[in-house]
């Protein structure tokens, strides 16, 4: 019975989650003190807190001094499948609904922000999307956990109401 239960809440959880799908785009952003062009998605099951954080640890994991306030600026960060040069990246997560995040970063190349038609675009999106799945993924574990100790605690009153 505990596993047909457990079965069920990961099926309650999952199918929600699985109907979303995971897609990044382009569009016109306001961040890095002004209006540029930006890679936006959408992150399921996790806060916006946490989406800000793991940001923030990915950027550092490129060795470069990354600040936040309301953005996350990560300066001088040298990722060659994007551009040659060093580029500072920006990125805001805003809270969408309940259990969901837009994430939006723009890569300043140095005058221009990267946009689709930029040779380092697919780089980018890459980077985001992958972002975004992972930290859905991680959303999704952690509500199963959530759940699974809700069902161990109503299994154990629900066991020792009949003895």
């Amino acid at each position: 019975m505990k596993s047909l239960l457990a079965l069920l809440t990961v099926i309650s959880i999952a199918l929600p989650a699985s109907a979303q799908k995971i897609k990044v785009s382009q569009s016109s952003e306001s961040i890095g003190d002004g209006r540029h062009n930006a890679l936006t998605v959408t992150i399921y099951e996790s806060s916006d807190s946490d989406v800000k954080k793991e940001w923030k640890s990915l950027m550092k994991s490129y060795n470069v001094k990354v600040s936040s306030g309301k953005e996350v600026f990560a300066d001088n960060v040298s990722i060659s499948s994007i551009s040659s040069n060093t580029i500072d990246v920006y990125a805001r997560a805003n809270k969408e609904g309940d259990d969901a995040v837009k994430l939006i970063v723009g890569f300043d190349l140095g005058g221009s922000y990267l946009s689709s038609s930029s040779s380092g675009y697919n780089s980018a999106e890459r980077i985001v999307y992958d972002f975004a799945v992972k930290m859905t993924k991680a959303g999704i574990s952690n509500k199963l956990k959530e759940e699974e100790k809700e069902l161990d605690r109503k299994s154990t009153r629900l066991n020792s109401s009949h003895i």
